[in-house]
């Protein structure tokens, strides 16, 4: 007597797309993400169904965003952080590069450390528990031009209580003078190593009101530059 065997696939959990339920050989599409199970039957009249599982796991690349390009000055830090969609996934795996200019490069937020002296491309690396990769890049722009806040406030609050100048501390500057003068032209404060100014002359507090300074600056390629202007003392 022979035998007629009628073989079927059908979908256990998950899901899928069969090219063809009967082939044993069939193609399967539209699997859904993670685990997808299948079962492969045998039926022979009425002898019992033989069947066998199969379980396909679907995984894709990492969706990664490492966040808006940045500016900062030079003597400032700049705050990485990435996000993606398998952030929960405990043997996630993060790798910043280049390493060399960051505090660590294997975690999902990193720093940018003192190496840093030009705009950068970083680019951060985002490994699934599946290996599956997914990237990202952020542009970290220095801003190397000498920048002064126009107000402070030296109230002992710790929040912006000294007048500060961006990239004064830059290597490419030899020498600077800093001199800064009250309304009637006399001069409350003068330094040559300039780290801030407490909005104090002797000693004691000087009063709100618009000051004016004067920033001399000597660079190692021998050419010189004043910049002038206004700041607040504000209380």
């Amino acid at each position: 007597m022979k035998l007629h065997y009628q073989g079927t696939w059908s979908v256990v959990s998950g899901s899928g797309n069969f090219d063809n339920l009967n082939n044993p050989n069939a193609t399967v599409s539209g699997m859904s993400q993670g685990v997808n199970r299948f079962v492969w039957s045998l039926a022979n009249g009425v002898c019992p169904i033989s069947s066998d599982t199969v379980e396909i796991t679907k995984a894709s690349n990492p969706i990664v965003d490492a966040g808006e390009d940045q500016t900062i000055f030079k003597d400032d830090r700049a705050t990485l952080e990435v996000s993606s969609n398998v952030d929960n996934d405990p043997q996630v795996q993060y790798r910043w590069e280049p390493a060399f200019y960051l505090s660590s490069n294997t975690n999902k937020i990193t720093e940018t450390n003192a190496f840093l002296e030009e705009t950068t491309e970083f680019e951060v690396q985002v490994t699934s528990s599946e290996g599956c990769i997914g990237r990202d890049s952020i542009i970290i722009n220095l801003n190397s031009m000498l920048t002064f806040s126009g107000a402070f406030t030296p109230n002992g609050d710790g929040k912006n209580d000294l007048w500060l100048i961006k990239n004064l501390g830059d290597p490419t500057i030899s020498t600077h003078r800093v001199s800064i003068f009250d309304g009637f032209g006399s001069e409350v404060f003068n330094s040559t190593n300039f780290q801030g100014w407490d909005g104090r002359f002797n000693g004691n507090d000087l009063p709100v009101a618009s000051y004016y300074y004067s920033v001399e600056v000597s660079y190692s390629n021998g050419e010189t530059g004043v910049e002038t202007g206004i700041v607040t003392l504000l209380r």
